[in-house]
């Protein structure tokens, strides 16, 4: 095995890491999960799914503010920073990126059932 292939599989053993970490974070894998399900996907209607997830039912307006705060200041912008979700900040929108495969296979493995 060559010096090339040892940094190679660091690489990718980096990546794995920094995506399962990311995604430690229940609230970020709600998102990953909706996104994935729903497709692109205004903030606000995701904070609505999250937040209703998180309450188990109907949340109150603190959670629906609370969520949204957390989705558009620290949630979506890790997982943009990371690769798996593009977020325009811009216009509200986010979705599921296209060149997630590792994290489309570890959704599909979980199999959590959503509403």
């Amino acid at each position: 095995m060559g010096t090339d292939e040892v940094l190679a599989t660091n690489s990718r053993e980096a990546t794995i890491d920094e995506t399962l970490r990311v995604l430690a974070d229940h609230e970020r894998r709600y998102v990953c999960y909706y996104l994935h399900r729903e497709g692109s996907m205004d903030v606000d209607t995701l904070a609505r799914w999250v937040a209703a997830t998180k309450a188990g039912s109907h949340p109150s307006a603190d959670d629906l503010t609370a969520t949204g705060v957390a989705l558009r200041h620290v949630h979506l912008p890790t997982l943009a920073d990371t690769g798996i979700v593009e977020y325009d900040r811009e216009e509200g929108v986010a979705r599921l990126a296209e060149d997630a495969p590792f994290v489309r296979e570890l959704l599909a493995v979980t199999g959590v059932e959503l509403e």
